[in-house]
Parts: C-alpha cells; sequence; structure tokens
C-alpha cells in the first residue's frame, strides 16, 4: 500500500467514519434520543459519544510508522 492510498484511506474515514468510531456515533445518537425523549434540555451528540475521539488529533499521524505497520515498504523520493 503506498502512502498515497494510506492517506487517502485517512481522508476517506475522516468524512465518513467507519468499523468502531461509526458504531459509538451510533449508539451516541441513540443515547441522545433517549436523553431527549426523557425530558433533557440542550443535549448535544458530542455530550455521548467517547472522549477518545478528538475532532482534531493533538499529533499528525506518523505515516511512515503506519506504513511499516501494515507492511508496506517505505523509500525516500525525490521531490517532483
Amino acid at each position: 500500500m503506498s502512502s498515497k492510498e494510506v492517506s487517502a484511506w485517512q481522508a476517506y474515514e475522516a468524512i465518513e467514519p467507519f468499523g468502531e468510531r461509526r458504531a459509538d456515533y451510533r449508539a451516541a445518537s441513540i443515547c441522545q434520543t433517549i436523553a431527549l425523549a426523557n425530558g433533557a434540555k440542550d443535549v448535544k451528540l458530542e455530550d455521548f459519544l467517547l472522549s477518545r475521539y478528538d475532532p482534531e488529533p493533538a499529533v499528525a499521524p506518523d505515516l511512515r510508522g503506519l506504513a511499516h505497520a501494515l507492511g508496506a515498504k517505505v523509500v525516500k523520493r525525490e521531490p517532483e
């Protein structure tokens, strides 16, 4: 997998979450609906999300480490 493809998948996941993150959003939506149905006021979806999902990551992802973990060969390329 090239670093370009890894970056593309990361961008896609940021727009359309999938996997466990998507399931967490679904569960948070259900919790918010239940809270609103029971009289809660001004509750946001973010109030029910797990704290491990920050809107902006504090540190940029280490693409070289990710590529290595995925078994990709990392080579230095000359700028185009």
